[in-house]
């Protein structure tokens, strides 16, 4: 790692709140595929902020892995947390060359969050799964027969 991510990690370490969010923040600009981890583990701070700018940091990294770890995201208790990361996920053009299970897990976190969220945030899943193609028609038809037989 450069110096200068190196110095920007060690300013991190204590750190709590608005400034960690900030020192996220910094470290995310450099787009550097070594820090993924480390910002992966903020994913769990308390403060939604913290947790916001990290999901902002990893969308600017180019990593196919992040996919993975937005997707988690997309699950966090704040609501602008889930919603940036699901703005990420739109952004990327890697989802497409993930499995089936991980496209059929973005789906079914997709799905979930139409049954909970408000109305807005309908147009960015609809964005999303259409990016993802037959496998997301196959879990979205599922799911609603399975609510109709309910």
């Amino acid at each position: 790692m450069s110096d200068v991510v190196n110095e920007q990690i060690g300013a991190m370490r204590d750190k709590k709140g608005y400034e960690l969010a900030i020192a996220i923040e910094k470290l995310g600009k450099k787009g550097n595929s070594q820090v993924i981890d480390l910002l992966a583990s903020t994913l769990k701070d308390e403060d939604e902020f913290v947790r916001y700018k990290a999901v902002e940091a990893l969308g600017r990294i180019g990593d196919n892995r992040v996919v993975e770890i937005l997707i988690v995201a997309l699950g966090d208790k704040s609501e602008y947390v889930r919603n940036i990361a699901l703005e990420v996920l739109n952004n990327r053009t890697v989802i497409l060359q993930h499995s089936n299970t991980k496209n059929r897990c973005l789906v079914n976190t997709c799905v979930k969050m139409l049954e909970n969220d408000n109305t807005s945030v309908g147009m960015y899943v609809a964005k999303l799964l259409s990016r993802i193609g037959f496998c997301a028609l196959d879990v979205l038809i599922s799911t609603l027969r399975d609510k109709n037989e309910i």
